[in-house]
């Protein structure tokens, strides 16, 4: 039995919330059905619940009942009242900065990434609200009749999903792109981040969405996959948005084909720099630790990977070693990753590589370590070289603050077997020499590349998405709305 609880305005909370309801029809509901949330820095700390679906069959459905009434109410509204309501929605963002503040950190986030997810929600819904009033269509020339009209239209009720590793900017791309488009949007919270997306959801009903047109639930982790698959399975959801993991995204591809429903995935990524021989060399290596260390590594554009021109690889090793011992000592590559989880899968990726020959260049091997009282292990940065096929780091993503350098000899070789990689999210190329670093970007199979400067690289003006199996489909301004459109033909005759 769901319980509706008072409404909340999208002011800061006077109080730290014990339960994270779902947002159903506008209002907050809590069940009896509580799942904990626990802290990144210690696996008995807990730092909330969140309410899960009791009855999936019955609550499922009826959600996408009222999300389908919610796309009508939306779809029907005039360019002009939407683009105020999401106006309003990004500066809802900016009023609870507080709450947003407490909930990113509470789970790992620095206060300078916590504030940069801040700040790049709300500037990505103000330019998805200044591209609603774009064209819907053109004029075609037609044989047959009098007028041919090709026009945009949204393409209905869209599940999204989002991760916890900077869950403001992707919950918040996950539902600004369907609402720009016209859509209505069914969010299933991450287990792990649940609280940001209820004080989002918040901001953007506050502004005027309307209480059917987005919806907020939680899944009770072990039941997830039956929740999912029944909302793909509904005949009113007529795409899913998801991102996370390539393993989890192939999975929902597979349930989508099986039900004949669309998709767009932002999955892993095992990014990449190219350092030419005409690199600027201290500039590069400032920039990759960023790239490689920022957020652990607990970002999809992190790079992975850094491909060194051999006529100059001594010496960027000398001169990242001598870098290392000054900018990887802050006090953020202290904190521990979101979860043991997280942290077990690094520590093994990395000792699996140095069992089997690779150098440690920078950093040292750590050993697991969760103390009496439940504290997590912290991995600190480390850089490997003689990375080797047989070891599962050279192509699995780490998700953590680890960098392998590599020797190339061959532009043109390293990019051929590079794009016959599995994945293509993001690239770096280093170089003083452009125009050539741009002749080998448009040789590279990547969803971004990016010439002297990070990979780590997403703004709101510019589309952003993977190739392979780093997904499919854009998010960011015209190209996010687009995503979540469909074409129609109209002719007329006299």
């Amino acid at each position: 039995m769901m319980k509706s609880l008072s409404f909340h305005s999208s002011q800061p909370q006077k109080k730290k919330i014990a339960v994270v309801p779902h947002v159903i029809k506008g209002k907050d509901v809590v069940t009896k059905k509580l799942e904990p949330v626990y802290s990144h820095q210690n696996t008995s700390k807990k730092i909330h619940d969140f309410a899960a679906l009791t009855n999936l069959e019955g609550d499922i459905a009826q959600l996408c009942d009222d999300s389908y009434s919610g796309y009508l109410a939306w779809s029907t509204k005039s360019h002009i009242e939407r683009t105020k309501i999401l106006q309003a929605a990004a500066q809802n963002v900016r009023n609870r900065r507080e709450d947003f503040l407490l909930s990113l950190e509470e789970i790992g986030l620095s206060n300078q990434f916590a504030e940069f997810n801040i700040m790049t929600a709300a500037n990505h819904i103000e330019e998805y609200a200044r591209n609603i009033s774009l064209p819907d269509g053109t004029l075609t020339k037609s044989d047959l009749c009098d007028l041919s009209l090709i026009v945009r239209n949204p393409i209905g009720p869209v599940y999204s999903v989002a991760p916890w590793n900077a869950p403001l900017i992707l919950t918040n791309r996950s539902l600004a792109a369907p609402l720009a488009a016209g859509c209505s949007v069914l969010l299933k919270s991450s287990e792990k981040a649940p609280l940001v997306a209820y004080f989002l959801v918040k901001c953007y009903l506050d502004a005027g969405v309307p209480p059917k047109t987005l919806q907020l639930f939680h899944v009770a982790p072990r039941e997830i996959p039956q929740a999912t698959e029944m909302v793909i399975s509904n005949k009113h959801v007529r795409k899913v948005n998801f991102t996370g993991s390539t393993f989890v995204g192939g999975k929902i591809a597979l349930t989508c084909a099986k039900y004949l429903k669309p998709y767009l995935l932002e999955l892993g990524g095992k990014n990449y720099s190219i350092v030419c021989k005409d690199a600027d060399i201290p500039k590069a290596i400032e920039n990759i630790f960023f790239s490689a260390f920022f957020h652990k590594g607990q970002i999809c554009m992190c790079l992975d990977k850094v491909f060194i021109h051999d006529s100059i690889y001594n010496t960027f090793v000398e001169k990242l070693q001598s870098m290392a011992k000054k900018a990887l000592k802050k006090p953020d590559h202290e904190v521990p990753q979101r979860d043991m989880v997280s942290t077990t899968k690094i520590h093994d990726l990395v000792a699996d590589a140095l069992n089997k020959g690779a150098k440690i260049i920078y950093g040292e091997k750590q050993d697991l370590v969760i103390s009496s009282s439940g504290d997590h292990t912290a991995m600190t940065p480390i850089i490997l070289a003689d990375i080797t096929l047989k070891m599962s780091l050279d192509t699995v993503e780490s998700f953590g603050p680890v960098l392998s350098l590599h020797k190339f000899k061959d532009e043109n070789k390293l990019i051929e077997k590079a794009n016959g990689e599995e994945y293509g999210l993001k690239v770096s190329i280093w170089s003083s020499n452009v125009l050539h670093a741009l002749s080998l970007a448009k040789k590279i199979d990547s969803g971004g590349v990016h010439i002297n400067s990070s990979s780590i690289h997403d703004e709101a003006y510019q589309p952003h998405g993977g190739v392979k199996s780093s997904g499919c489909g854009r998010f960011n301004s015209s190209w996010g709305i687009d995503s979540f459109s469909y074409i129609k033909t109209i002719t007329l005759n006299q």
